[in-house]
């Protein structure tokens, strides 16, 4: 056990610093600072470090290798880390204390080897899809969260390892189809749609997550039932938010599916997702829900259009998108619609009609009714 003294100030010229697997309990603040030979600062599984935050190493512009797993690191990873850091290739900080989400500098890096497990990390994983070089990921025991992204420009990807984090959404083929992949797991997320098929040998290389909290459609590979693609469809619009992925598992959209209500020959008449706090758009794919009488998108934060396609389902009867944020025109409802959309951007000169809930009465009888303004 020990100190490591300030190296920057004894030895300004290391461009290697390897101590990992010792006993060390404290690195001083700016102990790299100064080193720029540096190529490669390996401390991993020293334990007994006392907390410390990321150390800065911006003036090490030629570093290659940058190993802190299992030391105890706490807080946040830079934003800009490789900015300052191009020769980066293999980052190495499994184990720690890590917060916040994964650098937008990473995309369009060197980096090979991105080993992020066991943090605390959240956000999204997108910034994958500009890791060209990319050839071992291993981003599982964090909180990311969001769908996969389109992997198909990561030809190097041969270890992929997302298990245990909060992921939703339905495995994109540009990662089934990844030829080079040679591992993958996705245990314990929140993916959905039809199980994925990886053309991957030996199969215990490939983790499914089949059992645990993942929700596919079937623990057998074929497609899924029409009303479940459809509102897989529509929840990839609002960027697949996992209240949805909690109880939407499955392949029977009429069985236990929150905001879903179904009549008793499972055709699907109600969607309710009022005041979940939905970000993203209303899908057109509304419209293939044919049997639909009630949709109810109030008091969300949705953006964009209303789709013109979902004037055109013949059971209609309300459809309420009020305290939002759409815009443009509004489609022409069927007079029969109860059409409720107060509390949006929509254009002033729009030829359209809302509904204005009014109440009117004594202190006795109260009666509600709906104001059409034309």
């Amino acid at each position: 056990m020990g100190s490591l003294p300030n190296l920057s100030h004894f030895f300004p010229d290391l461009y290697l610093v390897s101590l990992s697997n010792n006993h060390l309990s404290f690195i001083p603040q700016g102990c790299f600072q100064g080193l720029p030979s540096l190529l490669r600062l390996n401390l991993g599984n020293n334990t007994n470090l006392a907390p410390w935050t990321f150390p800065n190493v911006t003036h090490s512009t030629q570093l290659k290798e940058l190993n802190l797993v299992a030391t105890n690191v706490t807080g946040f990873l830079p934003a800009d880390i490789l900015k300052s850091l191009p020769n980066l290739q293999t980052i190495l900080l499994s184990n720690n204390h890590l917060t916040g989400v994964s650098p937008e500098s990473f995309g369009g890096s060197k980096v090979v080897t991105l080993r992020l497990n066991d943090n605390g990390f959240s956000g999204t994983i997108d910034v994958l899809s500009n890791m060209v070089d990319l050839s071992e990921a291993w981003l599982q025991g964090n909180s990311f969260e969001g769908p996969i992204p389109d992997l198909s420009r990561s030809t190097a990807l041969l270890d992929l390892q997302l298990a245990h984090n909060l992921l939703t959404g339905i495995v994109p083929d540009s990662l089934t189809t990844l030829d080079s992949l040679q591992s993958i797991s996705l245990n314990d997320n929140f993916l959905q749609g039809p199980l994925p098929q990886f053309a991957i040998y030996p199969e215990e290389n490939v983790n499914l997550g089949v059992n645990t909290s993942n929700g596919f459609c079937h623990k057998n590979f074929g497609p899924c039932d029409h009303k479940v693609t459809i509102l897989l469809e529509i929840a990839a619009e609002f960027g697949y938010p996992i209240l949805l992925p909690r109880s939407w598992r499955g392949n029977n959209a009429c069985k236990n599916w929150s905001f879903i209500t179904c009549d008793d020959k499972n055709k699907i008449r109600i969607v309710n997702l009022s005041n979940l706090k939905l970000t993203g758009t209303i899908s057109p794919a509304f419209a293939n829900l044919t049997d639909l009488r009630k949709l109810y998108l109030d008091d969300n934060n949705l953006t964009g259009e209303i789709p013109q396609r979902l004037t055109t389902l013949p059971k209609f009867e309300v459809v309420n998108v009020s305290n939002n944020h759409l815009s443009g025109n509004i489609p022409k409802f069927s007079p029969k619609v109860n059409f409720i959309a107060t509390g949006n951007d929509f254009h002033s000169g729009s030829d359209h009609r809302i509904s204005i809930p009014l109440i009117i009465g004594t202190s006795s009888y109260l009666h509600m009714y709906h104001i059409r303004i034309f």
